[in-house]
C-alpha cells in the first residue's frame, strides 16, 4: 500500500468529534443535493483541530453529532448554502 494513502487513511481515523460533524454536513449536504468545497471541508477540518478545541467543545460536539441530521433538514441547508454558508455560488 502507498505511503500517502496509509497516511490518509489513519488521518481519517483521528478526527476529533467536532472534526467529525464538519465531514457528517458534508455528507449531509451532498445528500440534500449541495456541495460543500473540498477547501471548505478542509478549513472546517483546521478550524476544529486539536489545538484549536477545547475539552469542554470537544463534549459538546459529541452530544450534539449524533442528532444531527435530525436537527437540519434539506430546506434547511439549501437555505444555508442559499445565505452564502460554504462557498455557496
Amino acid at each position: 500500500m502507498p505511503r500517502v494513502l496509509l497516511v490518509a487513511l489513519l488521518l481519517m481515523g483521528c478526527r476529533n468529534e467536532c472534526q467529525q460533524i464538519c465531514a457528517d454536513m458534508s455528507d449531509l449536504a451532498e445528500e440534500c443535493g449541495e456541495e460543500w468545497e473540498k477547501e471548505d471541508l478542509k478549513q472546517c477540518f483546521e478550524d476544529y483541530s486539536g489545538k484549536n478545541v477545547g475539552k469542554n467543545q470537544r463534549e459538546y460536539c459529541s452530544i450534539v453529532r449524533p442528532g444531527l441530521d435530525e436537527e437540519w433538514t434539506c430546506e434547511e441547508i439549501e437555505a444555508y448554502f442559499d445565505a452564502g454558508g460554504a462557498s455557496a455560488d
